[in-house]
Order: structure tokens, then C-alpha cells, then sequence
């Protein structure tokens, strides 16, 4: 992989996919936008997608159908699920469906960057 590792931001809300991409970008990672499941896919297949970060809740396809096709296409792609509905049976059910990591929306950039650099930087060691 050449140049900065990228994140795919899936989120159906325009502004919250540009925050995302702006503190990502700030962390040094270029980003791919993503307004749902569909779109996801077609940003996933670059060469130089090292995460997906995922909101939960979107239609008609959600974010768990996301990790789903992920996990069966692309196993080694940490997919960190994102939720502002998020309870203790989300995050069990993410992280059993295989989500490398689960965040309860709001969070702080650090959070963000600590998931990042703890699904991410191993797999490109």
C-alpha cells in the first residue's frame, strides 16, 4: 500500500460522514464517503482501504448487513460500528457478528484513534 491507509465513513447523514471524514483525515488517514450499504461496497474494493467505520442505523441496509458482506468478502477488513442508539445488546451483537470495534455515538476523537490504532495498525505491520 502506497500513501496514507484510507477509511471507508458510511453514514446517511451527510453531516455526520463529513465530521467523521474531517477528524479522520486529521489523523492522518484519507477517507472515502459513503451514504449507505451500496456505496460502502464500491469504496471497499480500493486497494488502500485499511477500515471501514459504519453506522448502525441505516436503510434499507444497515450497518450490521455491512459487517455481514465484510466479513464474507473481507475478512481481514476491521469494520468498526458506530450508534447513537447503542446499549449493551448492540454492542454484544456487534462485536459477536465480528465488528472490531463498537462505538456509542457521541465520541471523542481519541476514541476514534484508539479503535483505529487497535483494529488497524496490526494489520498493517
Amino acid at each position: 500500500m502506497s500513501g496514507k491507509p484510507a477509511v471507508v465513513v458510511v453514514d446517511n447523514h451527510p453531516e455526520i460522514r463529513e465530521v467523521l471524514s474531517g477528524v479522520l483525515e486529521a489523523l492522518s488517514y484519507k477517507t472515502y464517503r459513503a451514504d449507505g450499504y451500496a456505496e460502502a461496497l464500491l469504496q471497499i474494493g480500493n486497494p488502500d482501504v485499511c477500515a471501514v467505520v459504519s453506522d448502525v442505523e441505516m436503510e434499507p441496509k444497515t450497518g450490521f448487513d455491512l459487517l455481514a458482506t465484510c466479513r464474507h468478502e473481507h475478512p481481514q477488513l476491521p469494520v468498526i460500528l458506530v450508534s447513537s442508539y447503542a446499549d449493551g445488546d448492540m454492542r454484544k451483537r456487534a462485536l459477536l457478528a465480528g465488528a472490531a470495534r463498537f462505538l456509542a455515538k457521541p465520541f471523542s476523537m481519541e476514541e476514534l484513534n484508539d479503535a483505529l490504532n487497535e483494529c488497524v495498525h496490526p494489520v498493517l505491520a
